[in-house]
């Protein structure tokens, strides 16, 4: 028994922090939701991030998809990740775990993008965007909102045409599960 621990302590996996998801097939591990962080809400004009947002303002624009879109729990198998939300939702994506990093495969894209991390222990962290953008020049207003596991900053949403008229409301959160 004290070889057997010797030796798991040991492995090259659990010295770099090593792979959460199990190494045996069908094996699936279950992690209930524990918090929600809110890393950054901003308002971007134009292109340029002119104000931090109160949080007041998170649930007058987001509240409802905040509520839908917090996962109660996430199953980890040996190369997919299932997240549970309420009303009966439920996503699944193939998933890869590289240096602590968790990575989502899309396959519109058919590649993997950033969707978290490996904290501590056995703590997931899901990353998840919440963004509102509307555009307005002398013929239309056009107003896009959504929601997105990949997105690391509001970069992606800013396009060469919003030097004027663009409005975009920007809400990072990361949501923890263990």
């Amino acid at each position: 028994m004290i070889l057997l621990f010797t030796l798991a302590s040991c492995s090259k996996d659990h010295e770099t922090g090593g792979p959460l998801l199990p190494p045996e097939p069908g094996h699936v591990y279950t992690l209930k939701y524990k918090a929600t962080e809110v890393i950054e809400f901003k308002q971007i004009l134009n292109g340029t991030v002119v104000s931090d947002l109160s949080s007041e303002k998170q649930n007058d624009l987001f509240g409802v998809r905040m509520k839908f879109a917090c996962p109660s729990e996430i199953r980890l198998s040996k190369d997919s990740l299932t997240i549970l939300k309420p009303g009966g939702i439920s996503e699944q994506y193939k998933v890869k775990l590289e240096n602590n990093e968790l990575f989502l495969y899309n396959d519109v894209l058919s590649a993997w993008e950033y969707g978290g991390k490996k904290d501590s222990g056995t703590q997931i962290i899901l990353n998840t965007a919440f963004f509102i953008k509307t555009s307005t020049n002398n013929m239309r207003q056009l107003s896009v909102s959504g929601q997105e596991y990949s997105l690391r900053n509001y970069s992606s949403l800013v396009s060469a045409d919003d030097k004027e008229g663009s409005d975009i409301k920007w809400l990072k959160v990361q949501y923890s599960f263990e």
